[in-house]
C-alpha cells in the first residue's frame, strides 16, 4: 500500500510506543514533509490522530522544551 493510497483513507490513527520510537515519531510528526520519511505526508491529512506513550515522545519539541510551545 503506497502512501497516496493512505492519504485517501477517511482517518489515519498512527500508533507508536517505546523510546525506540522516538526519533522517527519527532520527523513525522514535526519534520518537513520529505520522501525519505514517508509517512511524514501524513502531516497534510485533515484527519491524523497520533497515540503514542511517553517513551515514544520523548523527542517532540512539546515534551523535551515545552517553554517553546505556547
Amino acid at each position: 500500500m503506497g502512501i497516496e493510497t493512505i492519504l485517501d483513507s477517511s482517518e489515519i490513527i498512527l500508533m507508536a510506543w517505546g523510546e525506540q520510537k522516538a526519533s522517527i515519531i519527532s520527523a513525522i510528526v514535526e519534520g518537513e514533509p520529505n520522501a525519505s520519511i514517508p509517512a511524514s505526508f501524513l502531516q497534510q491529512h485533515p484527519a491524523m490522530e497520533v497515540v503514542i506513550d511517553e517513551g515514544a515522545s520523548s523527542e517532540l519539541t512539546r515534551v523535551k522544551m515545552p517553554w517553546l510551545v505556547g
